[in-house]
């Protein structure tokens, strides 16, 4: 039976360099990082060391440009013919299930983000740099997170880390700052829609950054959907598919979505996130290091209990999700 709150875990005592961290304070938190990654699939992380006022500085260029004329956004909209989803996405460009996504977002994506004509600087001048300014704290943070599941799992040392070396360097998605805009009683929206359809993260681990407002939902592995009520200042982990086969099924990948809010939370004002996503480097390899769970036998046949190429897998459930515009 597992819990109907996301556990929440103090990092005070590893949240400075990772290299000065000592073994003993990364060995106690670990443990309730691997408790609650094989329990819930999720966990909020307190005093971890990410500076939030640079958050603060992503939703508020964030919020600048989802308010721009539609135009202008539109300028800077992911060229999907090419395959790169960096830049400008809204309703009806991704979907994950048959609902109409009710949400806008901007994607940081691979080395297309190393050019300055990608961004919307000439209306936002400090939109890029906001981006650039967070990347090494995340990094990090995942290089701590990263050690900890190593320690927890008892793999080799440098197992997992050693395959995250290019973190930002990699042709899929890196960043990711979501709108969800207010709806108001007179909008005519599809009965169908949500604000995010139900989905896992395909990738290693997803740090995600969300506001007060709510509406996040995540299915535990008793398949009972609860609310991951948002922690001021907290940075909400989640599994992704790819760290749930290596595992063997032990570390979740937990569903998750977000949900239309049948009061006026949502309808006061916009619900904002920034999402991190950690994943291999690429033409990493990934198979199960650990025993198969006897409950992930099945759905781990789509595997075909071989060795997976991380990035072509990642690209294709991207490729999935995304709606064509030819």
């Amino acid at each position: 039976m597992t819990s109907n709150i996301v556990p929440l875990i103090d990092c005070s005592t590893i949240n400075g360099n990772f290299d000065e961290i000592s073994a003993i304070d990364l060995n106690a938190v670990a443990n309730e990082i691997g408790a609650a990654m094989t329990g819930i699939g999720m966990c909020n992380l307190i005093n971890h060391g990410v500076d939030m006022k640079k958050i603060e500085t992503i939703y508020k260029v964030s919020d600048k440009f989802f308010n721009l004329p539609e135009e202008k956004k539109l300028k800077y909209r992911c060229d999907v013919q090419t395959k790169s989803i960096h830049g400008y996405g809204c309703a009806g460009d991704q979907k994950f299930t048959e609902a109409t996504e009710l949400k806008e977002w901007w994607y940081v994506a691979g080395l297309d983000a190393d050019h300055e004509c990608k961004y919307p600087n000439e209306e936002i001048p400090e939109f890029k740099l906001a981006f650039d300014d967070i990347r090494s704290d995340l990094k990090n943070l995942t290089k701590i997170f990263l050690r900890c599941v190593e320690i927890y799992l008892k793999l080799e040392e440098e197992f997992l880390i050693s395959k995250h070396q290019n973190l930002g360097l990699k042709k899929h998605i890196e960043m990711r700052s979501l709108y969800y805009y207010t709806i108001k009683p007179e909008d005519k929206i599809p009965e169908n829609s949500i604000r995010l359809g139900e989905h896992q993260d395909f990738g290693t681990v997803t740090f995600v950054m969300q506001d007060l407002v709510g509406g996040l939902e995540v299915k535990t592995s008793d398949n009972k959907w609860i609310e991951a009520v948002p922690v001021k200042d907290a940075i909400l982990v989640n599994s992704g598919l790819l760290l749930e086969y290596w595992t063997g099924g032990l570390f979740h990948a937990a569903p998750h979505r977000v949900k239309k809010l049948p009061d006026m939370r949502m309808n006061a004002r916009p619900r904002q996130s920034f999402v991190y996503f950690a994943d291999p480097d690429e033409g990493t390899h990934v198979y199960p290091t650990l025993p198969v769970l006897p409950q992930k036998k099945m759905e781990f046949e789509r595997f075909g209990n071989r060795v997976i190429e991380s990035t072509s897998f990642i690209q294709g459930l991207i490729d999935a999700s995304t709606i064509r515009r030819y």
